[in-house]
């Protein structure tokens, strides 16, 4: 499975989809036979309020060094680059 924003990849092994019928307390329990990480996630679709959108760019260091990866995320490399280039025909067309 292919994550864009942290441009992570994870192995899918287990997906089980049910409804929480009632209110209470929910518990998951992992067994392994080799030491590891394991990843868990909730829902189906991702949702953020404006307060939590300024968050993402440390969620996704988070998630890359779960994942034992450090630096940019390609998207954020491209974004970059684009925004330096963007910057520079701005300013060429200012003072030229």
């Amino acid at each position: 499975m292919y994550e864009f924003f942290g441009d992570t990849y994870s192995y899918l092994y287990v997906r089980r989809d049910s409804a929480l019928t009632k209110d209470g307390l929910y518990s998951v329990e992992i067994e392994a036979k080799d030491p590891g990480r394991v990843w868990i996630t909730f829902g189906r679709k991702e949702k953020f309020t404006a307060s939590q959108v300024a968050s993402i760019p440390k969620w996704i260091r988070e998630i890359r060094e779960f994942h034992y990866l450090t630096g940019l995320a390609k998207w954020e490399i491209y974004g970059l680059g684009i925004a330096g280039i963007l910057s520079g025909a701005l300013i060429l067309l200012i003072f030229l």
